[in-house]
């Protein structure tokens, strides 16, 4: 779990208790980065530099981000962290500050996206099923780490782009060349993927 925890988005099913506590939690950042974003743009137009514009309006991007969050569409709730079993064929989550930890058991996992910054994510695969005819996972992580674990079952390619960053490859290979094979595309900045 990632020290710095702010929001983390999630899109799939939620239950409606989720989706309750998920609007609250929606608003009360949504509100936090208005006010912020407000009290930083006050306290900036007292100094106004003509030299540069962006010296003086950065303030409102602060008030943007709480604006979106506020009015974000559905399926892209809010979370501290998020920790629950899954069983969606694709995944898709974005965490900013945040961690996220998930267990999937899909019965035709076909793959999805992870993507971190200055956070963690970590998805357990192991009880899923991967579709023999295709399973290709995008996994970014930027200042942060994404843990995947696959199941045994299954062979992997991995391909990417490191920037001052990596990944490792931890899963046993397998011998056998009709298992379905999962292609992993990683992208790291300042971070690290570990698949096992």
């Amino acid at each position: 779990m990632h020290p710095l925890c702010f929001f983390s988005f999630k899109r799939g099913k939620k239950s409606i208790k989720r989706e309750v506590i998920d609007m609250k939690r929606k608003t009360v950042m949504g509100i936090l980065f208005i006010l912020a974003g407000i009290v930083i743009f006050t306290v900036r137009i007292n100094e106004f530099n003509f030299s540069t514009l962006l010296h003086r309006y950065w303030p409102a991007v602060i008030i943007l981000i709480g604006i979106l969050i506020l009015f974000s569409g559905e399926g892209k709730g809010i979370k501290m962290s998020h920790d629950d079993i899954q069983s969606d064929d694709y995944i898709d989550y974005m965490n900013i500050f945040s961690s996220l930890t998930t267990l999937n058991e899909s019965s035709k996992f076909k793959g999805g996206a992870v993507t971190t910054v200055f956070g963690a994510a970590e998805i357990d695969l192991r009880p899923a099923t991967i579709d023999p005819e295709r399973c290709e996972l995008s996994l970014t992580a930027m200042f942060g780490g994404v843990e995947i674990r696959l199941p045994e079952n299954c062979n992997v390619i991995i391909s990417g782009i490191p920037i001052f960053g990596g990944w490792e490859n931890k899963k046993l290979p397998t011998k056998d060349p009709s298992l379905p094979v999962v292609r992993i595309k990683c992208f790291v900045a300042f971070g690290g993927i570990e698949i096992s």
